[in-house]
C-alpha cells in the first residue's frame, strides 16, 4: 500500500510533524511544564516537560502511524481499497496530531477552552466522515468491522457495514450534539452513540449469520488458527469488562459527610475515608465560587473529583467534591486545608451550618 502512495506517506508525516514547527516558533513563550493529561471531570492531572510536548508528542503519533500504515500492508486486499479510504488512512494521525497538540499550545498560551466540547465535537466529525465511506469497504483485515461473520462472508461483510456507516453517521451527529450540553449528559450520549456504532452492527451481523446458516449458506473459515481463537476467547471476554468498568466509572460516584460525636466523616468512591475530629478544626468558611485549579493525585469522573488538588491560593490541599457541584465548605487545620463540595447548593450549606453547631461557633 504504502509503495503505491509514497506521496501521501510522506505529506502525512510532515503534517504530523508540523506543531514542532509550531512549538519552535512559540518556544520562549510556552512554560517549561505543560498540561499533558485531563481526568474524566475535566481537571488537569498530567503534566510534561515542554520538550517532550513539543517534540515527543508528535514523533510518537508519527510512530503509531507508520505502524498503522505497516500493518495494513500486510494486508494482501488492501490494494483494493477506496481512494477515498485510503485518504482516511492517511489523514487520521495528521488530523489527529494538529488538533491534540493545537489544543495543548492554546492552554499553555492561556487560550481558554472547553475540553468536554472540543472533544466531542471532534469525535464527532471523525465519525460521520468514517461512517460516509465504511460502506464502500471490502472484505479484509485492517479497516471495518472484522468479526468471524463479516470476515467469512461478502454479503454478511457489505450489508453490516452499510448499516455501520448509517449508524455510525448517526453516531458523529449525536456527539456534536452532545457537545453543547453537560458533562453528565455529554457522556451519555457519548456511550449511546458508541451502543449505536459497535454493538447494534455486531449484533445485526451475527443475526444474518444465522438466518445465512438456516439457508444452507457457507461461512469461510476466518479464526481457524490456535492463536486466533485465542485472541477472539480474550476479546470476548476483555471487551465486555471494559464496557461495565467504563460506565461504572464515568456514572457512579458518591461523596457523602457524616457527623459523629467527636469527629465528622468523609467518604467517596474510590478514595480514602476522612475522619476529623472537630477539635482538629481551626476554621470553616462557606464560598459559592471556588477555582480547583489541577489535580496532583486522586480521581476524577463526570462525577466527582477527589484527591489532593493544587490552586494559587491553598498550594496543595484536599478536595472531596461533586463534579458539578455547587458552593464549597473549606476547613483549615494547622497547614492543612479540605474542601467539600455537595451535589447541590443546599446541600454544601447544609455541611457547612452542621460543621459550625460540631464545633461550636
Amino acid at each position: 500500500m504504502i509503495k503505491n502512495h509514497k506521496k501521501k506517506a510522506v505529506i502525512s508525516s510532515i503534517l504530523i510533524l508540523l506543531p514542532v514547527l509550531f512549538g519552535l516558533i512559540f518556544w520562549n513563550q510556552l512554560p517549561e511544564s505543560m498540561v499533558s493529561h485531563w481526568g474524566g471531570d475535566g481537571v488537569a492531572d498530567g503534566t510534561a516537560p515542554k520538550a517532550f510536548v513539543v517534540f515527543g508528542m508528535p514523533l510518537m503519533l508519527l510512530a503509531i502511524h507508520w505502524l498503522c500504515l505497516g500493518l495494513t500492508c500486510l494486508d494482501k486486499k488492501s490494494a483494493q481499497y477506496h481512494n477515498k479510504l485510503v485518504m482516511i488512512t492517511y489523514g487520521i494521525m495528521p488530523v489527529l496530531s494538529i488538533v491534540v497538540n493545537g489544543i495543548l499550545y492554546g492552554l499553555a498560551l492561556g487560550a481558554e477552552l472547553n475540553l468536554f466540547m472540543l472533544l466531542p465535537a471532534f469525535l464527532g466529525v471523525m465519525f460521520i466522515i468514517i461512517g460516509n465511506y465504511m460502506p464502500k469497504t471490502t472484505r479484509n483485515r485492517s479497516m471495518g468491522i472484522k468479526l468471524r461473520w463479516t470476515m467469512g462472508n461478502d454479503e454478511n461483510w457489505q450489508k453490516t457495514h452499510r448499516l455501520g456507516g448509517r449508524l455510525q453517521v448517526v453516531s458523529g451527529v449525536l456527539l456534536l450534539i452532545s457537545a453543547t450540553f453537560s458533562v453528565e449528559v455529554s457522556i451519555g450520549m457519548l456511550v449511546a452513540a458508541i451502543i449505536l456504532a459497535i454493538v447494534v452492527p455486531t449484533v445485526y451481523s451475527y443475526m444474518l449469520y444465522r438466518k445465512h446458516k438456516a439457508q444452507g449458506i457457507e461461512y469461510e473459515p476466518v479464526f481457524d488458527k490456535k492463536q486466533d481463537k485465542v485472541a477472539l476467547w480474550i476479546a470476548r471476554i476483555a471487551v465486555p469488562l471494559i464496557l461495565v468498568f467504563v460506565v461504572v466509572v464515568m456514572f457512579v460516584g458518591d461523596v457523602s459527610v457524616t457527623f459523629e460525636t467527636e469527629k465528622f466523616v468523609v467518604k467517596a468512591s474510590f478514595s480514602e475515608t476522612l475522619n476529623i475530629p472537630y477539635e482538629n478544626i481551626d476554621s470553616v468558611e462557606f464560598r459559592e465560587e471556588f477555582a480547583a485549579g489541577s489535580r496532583y493525585m486522586g480521581f476524577g469522573s463526570p462525577t466527582i473529583s477527589t484527591g489532593i488538588f493544587q490552586n494559587e491560593e491553598f498550594g496543595q490541599y484536599t478536595l472531596y467534591a461533586y463534579t458539578n457541584g455547587e458552593g464549597c465548605v473549606i476547613l483549615r487545620q494547622d497547614d492543612n486545608v479540605l474542601v467539600i463540595v455537595g451535589k447541590t447548593l443546599e446541600e454544601t450549606k447544609g455541611i457547612y451550618e452542621s460543621l459550625l453547631i460540631k464545633i461550636g461557633k
